[in-house]
């Protein structure tokens, strides 16, 4: 049912307005997704959740009557083709195509047919390995060395194949060329989501709680955050949970990645294709994008990993060469319209990132229309000054201008211990992957001096305007980069893939490398960031029982712990401390001391929180969890051993007792009588 709203609205907005093909499908999923978005923001925003299955049903029979239609009509044409005598031509939708008799088949035919079956011997192959390789850790719960250690070498082997399997394709054309990169894409996405239970990252809990409120209470409430008040992807998904009788979203967050980046692929696709004009070459700037999409880990559920696809989407549907004939179509006008209204709703930060590449565009005479900045940027101006009381919280003065500031990452600009030698070697491979693709763009861009060149670097430097007023959180280069890299994997493919140059050898080198970078950039933090589905149970149970205004304190800090995941997330209080062995790190105290060094803060940690839920009978717990234990070993804050002799300390003391005890953490609740 997700995917038919996500397709099937789409495809058959766009036949009936006259795109079908190759374009459709590319563009069926941005289109598809805003028009869930916008539809479940009107259903919530105008308090009709009552209705909200209803109107799926009456949608989803439209677009199903649309898709009789046109398969009435394709098998019409097709068999009028074959009553018509055609003589050495086919008809295909009507009209006729010379195309040349073949009596027997040539060499070239002979080695396009063993090309063909070396690829599928290799696609299918490596997908066996792969899904298999998975299949047999599922579930996993991952060890210092994440998935990367846990599953069996023939998964490598698969990747492998597949990523041969994507050269072999360059020489075949057509669908040969870009199934491998579809495969490839994913099997590196499909492979996470098979081994664990849960969403991957800790941090996606935060999205899937304000979803979960919205399924709960059928509306939204800015009062309580920001995300609220940009409700447009919580709202659509929550809306579709509940036409599909689900209490919640967490298995949509759960599956989302490889669904979200096989529609980003679609959409990278169709923009090089309208730049490069070579189906290969855009299919080799895809592959380009696909292993080098490590970036602050986007495409997990999240307003930003939606932005970004709706982005790129409006890039490729926008973008034209000077040859060609200006102005978009209607179906053209369709999705930029329908696609700037869902992201202004739904993400703060990338409608302007859209409108800064599209003026780019417009200035060099790149653009089919000149108003693409324009209804890019309204709608997201209008509900910015609906909820200008955010926007306010969320700019200073003082970051104007202030380029450096802004640039720093979380960890240069946090605090603690140095990172760990794991946490080290992932930035790094994540900082060599953006700088590998940046060294090719870099040849291009030497290579073709000219204004197409110059248009597509600026548009990749465009997203550098973020410096200029915000520190986006502290994390307004990983934005930066992730928004350049569309276009710096364009450039990357402008690069020769003629069979007798030297990129026959240099194209699989950079990949194989790009590839083994990706695999530790993005997976070699497991161990730190994947969400145990023990931890979330006893969150769960915290937030779900605990009386209005209760306070957990999660002994641990990971970058976002899995807090907030249930639609009641707003009625509690949640908090970290790194606290395990004393406040000297130098000379740690042993698991008693720290004990009692905790205990006598814990009221001045508990007054700390900025703006608290106040209840009429408020309780006190602490968690301790495999990923916090996890997340303090890997930034030197405490070995695991210190960990969990700090956590027992909980279990021995008569002041607190066990209301949970998973396969991974332990909720603790404070006796009414030491209550602080």
């Amino acid at each position: 049912m997700f995917i038919y709203a996500l397709f099937g609205f789409s495809t058959a907005t766009l036949a009936v307005l006259g795109w079908r093909g190759e374009r459709a499908v590319g563009f069926a999923p941005p289109l598809g997704l805003a028009l869930t978005l916008i539809l479940g923001a009107l259903i919530v925003l105008l308090r009709v959740w009552v209705l909200g299955p209803y109107v799926f049903w009456v949608v989803a029979l439209l677009a199903g009557l649309v898709h009789v239609d046109t398969v009435v009509t394709f098998v019409r044409l097709r068999g009028l083709s074959l009553l018509q005598p055609t003589s050495g031509a086919h008809v295909r939708y009507g009209r006729q195509v010379d195309r040349p008799r073949v009596d027997a088949p040539s060499p070239d035919a002979r080695q396009r047919r063993a090309l063909i079956r070396g690829e599928s011997l290799l696609v299918g192959v490596g997908v066996v390995l792969v899904v298999s390789s998975a299949l047999a850790i599922r579930p996993l719960t991952p060890g210092w060395a994440g998935l990367l250690g846990a599953i069996s070498p023939a998964w490598y082997v698969g990747l492998l194949l597949v990523t041969g399997a994507v050269f072999v394709g360059q020489r075949l054309g057509g669908l040969f060329t870009g199934l491998p990169v579809v495969v490839l894409q994913l099997m590196l996405t499909l492979t996470p989501a098979i081994a664990y239970v849960d969403p991957r990252y800790s941090w996606t809990a935060k999205h899937v709680g304000v979803t979960s409120y919205v399924l709960l209470h059928g509306t939204v409430n800015p009062s309580i955050d920001i995300y609220q008040a940009w409700p447009g992807l919580f709202s659509g998904v929550a809306w579709l949970c509940k036409t599909a009788g689900l209490s919640s979203p967490i298995s949509v967050a759960h599956w989302w990645p490889p669904v979200i980046d096989l529609a980003t692929l679609l959409v990278v696709y169709q923009l090089a294709r309208a730049v490069l004009r070579s189906p290969a070459r855009a299919w080799m700037a895809a592959t380009v994008f696909v292993v080098g999409y490590t970036i602050a880990d986007a495409d997990y559920f999240s307003p930003q990993s939606t932005g970004f696809l709706l982005t790129i989407a409006t890039f490729a549907v926008v973008f034209a060469h000077r040859d060609e004939e200006p102005g978009l179509p209607p179906a053209g006008w369709m999705l930029i319209l329908t696609m700037s209204i869902a992201d202004a709703i739904t993400h703060q930060l990338s409608p302007y990132m859209t409108t800064i590449g599209l003026v780019v565009l417009v200035v060099f005479g790149r653009a089919k229309t000149r108003w693409a900045p324009v209804v890019s940027l309204a709608p997201a101006a209008a509900w910015a000054l609906i909820y200008f009381s955010y926007v306010k919280q969320h700019v200073s003065l003082s970051a104007f201008l202030n380029i450096f500031g802004n640039a720093l990452t979380p960890g240069i600009a946090g605090g603690g211990p140095s990172p760990g030698s794991l946490a080290n070697l992932v930035r790094l491979f994540e900082g060599g992957s953006a700088l590998l693709i940046g060294v090719l763009a870099l040849v291009s861009i030497a290579r073709h001096r000219d204004q197409l060149t110059a248009c597509l670097a600026l548009c990749a430097a465009s997203g550098a305007g973020l410096l200029v007023a915000n520190s986006y959180g502290n994390e307004a280069d990983f934005r930066v980069v992730l928004f350049a890299l569309p276009w710096l994997a364009i450039l990357a493919g402008r690069l020769s893939l003629t069979p007798h140059s030297k990129s026959a050898v240099l194209w699989p080198v950079v990949t194989v490398a790009l590839l083994g970078l990706y695999l530790v950039a993005d997976m070699g933090l497991d161990f730190v960031n994947v969400m145990r589905p023990g931890d979330v149970a006893a969150i769960s149970k915290f937030e779900l029982s605990a009386p209005v205004g209760s306070y957990l304190v999660i002994i641990g800090a990971p970058p976002s712990p899995p807090t907030g995941v249930s639609g009641r997330y707003n009625l509690v209080n949640e908090l970290v401390t790194s606290n395990v062995v004393g406040s000297n790190l130098a000379h740690p105290l042993d698991a008693r001391a720290s004990y009692r060094q905790f205990m006598s803060g814990l009221t001045g940690l508990i007054r700390s929180v900025p703006s608290p839920v106040i209840g009429d009978n408020p309780r006190f717990y602490v968690l301790a969890d495999q990923q916090s234990a996890a997340y303090l070993a890997a930034y030197n804050y405490a070995s695991l051993a210190q960990y969990w002799r700090f956590a027992d300390q909980f279990a021995r003391s008569p002041s607190w007792r066990v209301v949970s005890r998973t396969s991974s953490a332990e909720l603790f609740e404070l006796r009414s009588r030491a209550t602080p």
